[in-house]
């Protein structure tokens, strides 16, 4: 029995069922790895720019009464300063109270208190003009900071903020560079 079946298989003509396996595998289409684009790594600033460019519909500033920021504010010819920056919203327009340190445990810098205005307001993004007054006891006279500051929210409830302002010093001292302020916040 075993001398026949291999007879029967050694008569049979594979080379016909081979060209047809061929054609067939053949007319299947599959996607080859030369045909997939390869995609460019991604910079930081690619990333900043796709971050700050596009808009989350899931969060909104419109409903937040109450903003509470903190960060690291820079001027020219000073050290590093944090700060804390208390608002409350009445629709586009807003109260606000700044405090700058130098540090933690450091001197009081300045406090201003003043208003801004939401100049755009998109889902998660807010462009707001501000301008505040005060008393700077570094430099030991008053201040007037006009500003413009960009929030973008990270979540429901918080955001992160990026700002320059221009200081003018009463007594003839003028600011040679804006202020540049970042920082993170919550909103309720």
């Amino acid at each position: 029995m075993k001398k026949t079946i291999i007879h029967q298989l050694s008569s049979i003509n594979f080379f016909p069922i081979l060209c047809a396996l061929c054609v067939l595998c053949g007319s299947i289409s599959a996607r080859s790895q030369t045909t997939n684009a390869i995609t460019p790594a991604i910079s930081f600033f690619g990333t900043v720019q796709s971050y700050l460019t596009s808009f989350n519909p899931e969060y909104s500033f419109a409903g937040n009464k109450v903003e509470i920021s903190i960060g690291a504010d820079y001027a020219k010819g000073q050290s590093w300063a944090d700060y804390i920056t208390a608002q409350y919203n009445l629709g586009k327009w807003d109260v606000q109270a700044n405090f700058r340190n130098l540090g933690i445990g450091g001197d009081l810098q300045s406090v201003q208190v003043g208003g801004g205005y939401a100049l755009f307001q998109k889902f998660d993004t807010k462009v707001e003009a501000y301008a505040v007054g005060g008393y700077s006891f570094a430099r030991e006279v008053g201040i007037i900071e006009p500003g413009i500051v960009v929030r973008k929210k990270a979540t429901a409830n918080t955001f992160y903020e990026l700002g320059l302002s221009w200081p003018i010093y009463t007594g003839g001292l003028q600011a040679t560079a804006p202020n540049i302020r970042i920082g993170t916040g919550f909103t309720f």
